[in-house]
Formats: structure tokens, sequence, C-alpha cells
């Protein structure tokens, strides 16, 4: 494998770092995928647990008769080879691995149904199995999280894509397919569901016809659910994030990033000026948090993290030409972080080791890479 350096300032504090690019072998992390800005061509990676695979997710924009086309990809993080999987229906919207590697979910729809629905599957990292979790129900699944321990998923769901009315959050079994909901039917609108880090609560937001936002959380055991307790802070929620490592929600308001205990005591960490901000994973260790801030007329990201012990904040990427394209995928060690960006003229899979502050590009066939 050809191996290239470049030297790039790379900025922590008032530090000024050299940003080493390589090529070299790369942990792994499971994360959530969802490509962003519909415009144009995507692809967001995801480290299986076991380290073995990247899965990468792309999305592309062939042309305006040909329409969108989303692929799934595992790579070998050995071989660096790579095998296109195949999936249910035509096109593919967020991916996660299981906990223990053995099953990837994932929801799609066909693009010829009529309301847009997307259902929940999954699948074996083969591609050879693969099982509709929400087949015969006719919900439109939002998005979805594993549990810890990989026996259950958490999803909200919509009438439709379109027509965000009728929505619950529910919890299946995934051997059994038994489903459990959590919510009830209130004149509100529930979403982004998220596992507490030890898979004993599960956390979800709320929306009124008055555009008040809460923050619901439930204890959960497999078969008994408490009753729902919230959380309000009188500020419009736009996403959440559990901590990995402790009772610890990142949230992402229109005032900007911050964090919020469960008893409701808030720190707006960055504050958010006309740009979109973005709550990105956690460090597995949870000694990070990190977020992405919008480019001002750009459909680009830069990366920040913040050190939680010391509420110290950096910009990984504030050298990089065009910042981030999508969202980031951490490893293991909670010392590296794989991001799509072009760097020259090198668009595509990156990774980010904080240990040294090198760059590394994975080599991928299918983006015409060598």
């Amino acid at each position: 494998m050809r191996l290239r350096k470049i030297f790039l300032p790379f900025f922590i504090g008032l530090i000024a770092l050299p940003l080493v690019i390589t090529s070299q072998s790369i942990p792994s992390h499971p994360a959530i995928a969802q490509v962003n800005n519909t415009d144009r061509d995507g692809i967001v990676p995801l480290w299986s647990p076991d380290g073995n695979y990247i899965l990468v997710f792309r999305r592309a924009v062939p042309d305006v008769d040909t329409g969108v086309v989303t692929e799934l990809w595992l790579v070998d993080t050995d071989s660096f080879e790579a095998t296109n999987l195949p999936y249910a229906q035509s096109i593919l919207h967020e991916v996660e691995w299981s906990p223990d590697s053995k099953w990837i979910a994932y929801t799609s729809t066909d693009d010829r149904d009529e309301p847009v629905i997307h259902n929940l599957w999954i699948m074996n990292p083969d591609g050879e199995q693969s099982r509709n979790l929400t087949a015969n129900k006719e919900t439109h699944v939002s998005s979805f999280r594993w549990s810890p321990d990989g026996k259950s998923l958490v999803f909200a769901t919509a009438r439709s894509r379109f027509v965000v009315e009728d929505t619950a959050i529910w919890v299946i079994d995934v051997d059994s397919g038994e489903l459990t909901k959590i919510t009830q039917d209130f004149d509100v609108q529930f979403h982004s569901p998220d596992w507490s880090y030890d898979g004993s609560k599960i956390a979800f937001l709320s929306r009124d016809e008055t555009n008040k936002d809460l923050i619901w959380i439930v204890d959960y055991d497999g078969r008994t659910i408490s009753f729902p307790r919230h959380i309000s802070i009188n500020e419009t929620i736009l996403e959440i994030r559990w901590s990995p490592a402790e009772d610890l929600l990142a949230i992402n308001t229109l005032e900007g990033i911050g964090i919020v205990d469960l008893d409701g005591e808030m720190t707006i960490l960055f504050e958010s000026m006309e740009e979109p901000t973005l709550v990105l994973p956690w460090s597995p260790d949870g000694t990070y948090l990190a977020f992405a801030s919008g480019r001002e007329s750009s459909y680009t990201f830069d990366i920040f993290l913040v050190e939680m012990q010391s509420r110290r904040m950096q910009n990984l990427t504030v050298e990089l030409n065009e910042g981030l394209l999508n969202p980031i995928s951490w490893s293991p060690d909670s010392q590296h972080i794989a991001i799509e960006a072009k760097i020259d003229s090198d668009k595509g899979l990156w990774i980010m080791d904080l240990s040294d502050n090198g760059l590394t590009q994975v080599p991928l066939d299918f983006l015409g890479q060598e």
C-alpha cells in the first residue's frame, strides 16, 4: 500500500501541531449512519464492534434522469477488499451495527411506495439473511437504536415520512418480533429515542402543538416499563444522544450544543450562530463529546471535540478546505475518528488519529481509489 504524508496545522487551543497524513490499518467502533446533504454524493463509515469490517453507506447521485442510488459496502479492515451487500427495497436511509457484529439494522423504502414509508430491517453481514421487522405494519420508522445487549431495537414511528402524525416509540425483540409500546396516545410528536449506556433506560423527545419540547425518560428492564418522567429545559430540542459512560444527555438546541443531566440541569457548551449544528457520537469512553457546526454558505461542517472533564474545546477541521461532509465514527479506543473529507484533490474516507494528529486515507475501489 502506498504511504504518503502531508502536514497541515492542527489547532488545540493556541498550539499548532502537525497533522500527518498516512496509510495504515484502522481500529473499529459501531455507529449509526445517515447520509446528509441530499443533493450530492456522500459516504458514511460504520466500524463493526469486532473490528473486522468497516461498513460504508454510500449515497450517489448519478444524474437527474437516473435519480438517487444508495449502496452498502463491507470493507475488510486488513485487506481493504470491498463487497457490495444486497439489501431489501430500493433506497437506504439509516444503518447501524448490532453490538455483537452479528446483524446490521437498516431502514429502507421502495421509491414507488405511496405513502413513503421506511421499513426497519435486519440482515447478517454477508447479506444472505434479511428480515423485515416492521412488515405488515402500515407505519413509518423515522429513527432507531440497538439496545446495548443487542437483543432489542427501540424505534420511533409516524404515519409516513411526510405526515408526522400518530407518532409513537416502540421496542422490538429481535428474536421473537414481540413489540412493546413505550408511549401512550397523546396529541404530541414523539421522536429520537436512545438507550442509556447500561440499557436500563430509554430517552426520547416530544413536541406538542405549541412547539414545546420535552425529554422523556422511562425505565425498561425488557419486561416492564416505568411511568415516563419528563425533563423540561425551555428550549427547542432538535436531537439527543446519551453518554456511553454516565446519565448525561448531549442535546442540540436552537441555542447551541449542550448537556443535560436527569435532574434537568443544563449547560450550553457551544452557542450556535446562524449556521446549523449537529450532535455527533460521543467517544466510546465518554471522555469526549463530538459535534459539528456548519460553515457559512457551505454544505460542510467543522468537527469540534469537547473534553468533558475540563470542558476544553478543539476544532479538528479548521484547516481542512472543505471540512466535514457527513457524520463521523469513533474507534473503540477513543483515539481515532473516521470522516468523509476532501483533502487536496482526494475526496473519500479518512481516519484521524488523535494521538499523533495523523490522517489516513482508506482506499476504496468502488470510489475509483487504489
